[in-house]
């Protein structure tokens, strides 16, 4: 069943992914049409016309300011505040969020950790990226332990010819058996290097952002 929660959100990180980077990062998104068709039958001289509005369902997706992320059991701040945008049907146990941050975008996914793979959540997402823009040139330019707080994981920090550079880490919260996926991007590379450093700073796994820390060095 894990397995299966990892393999269906890595497919819909690959679709985020691919939307995430055509539209640049904006994660504004238009609710649906609200119908508000009125039925009226033919009125008489004693009967009163019977009005019915319709309202089809309104699914929220729309990106909100924020400065520390907390809906779903963890935190992630962010000192200057950011747009957030979660995917529609995220719960504690599996979903993703969107932000435009400092000039850069990032996207966060959480899944269950049993047979979470670091080094393979890493190395499947930038698969994505590249397979996403295959017209752009990728070259990894660091990668090894990242330290988020009392926990561990990877990442991997690669440039894009043309369009900056990116990073991307996973790690798991042992605690809370939830494990994270963080994709960091923009045009400036030290920029997203700086900014992908106090996204990690500032994450804490049971929402307190008190014990957060991290080690996430990048060789240029």
């Amino acid at each position: 069943m894990n397995r299966l929660y990892y393999t269906r959100t890595l497919i819909l990180i690959i679709i985020s992914m691919t939307i995430f980077i055509a539209c640049g990062g904006d994660s504004t998104e238009t609710a649906p049409a609200v119908s508000t068709e009125v039925q009226q039958p033919a009125a008489s001289p004693t009967e009163v016309p019977v009005v019915e509005a319709k309202t089809e369902e309104v699914i929220e997706t729309s990106a909100v300011s924020v400065t520390k992320y907390k809906d779903f059991g963890f935190s992630l701040e962010m000192e200057s505040g950011a747009m957030a945008n979660t995917m529609a049907g995220s719960t504690d146990l599996t979903g993703t969020a969107t932000f435009n941050y400092g000039g850069i975008n990032a996207m966060l996914n959480w899944v269950p950790s049993a047979n979470f793979d670091a080094v393979g959540a890493v190395k499947a997402l930038f698969t994505a990226v590249q397979n996403s823009n295959t017209s752009t040139t990728f070259k990894t330019v660091g990668g090894g332990e990242l330290r988020v707080g009392f926990e561990s994981g990877e990442f991997i920090a690669y440039t894009a010819d043309g369009s900056g550079g990116g990073l991307i880490g996973a790690w798991t919260c042992l605690d809370t058996d939830t494990s994270f996926t963080l994709f960091v991007s923009g045009e400036d590379s030290t920029n997203v290097q700086l900014r992908f450093k106090r996204l990690i700073d500032q994450f804490d796994c049971d929402g307190s952002a008190d014990t957060a820390g991290a080690d996430a060095s990048v060789t240029n």
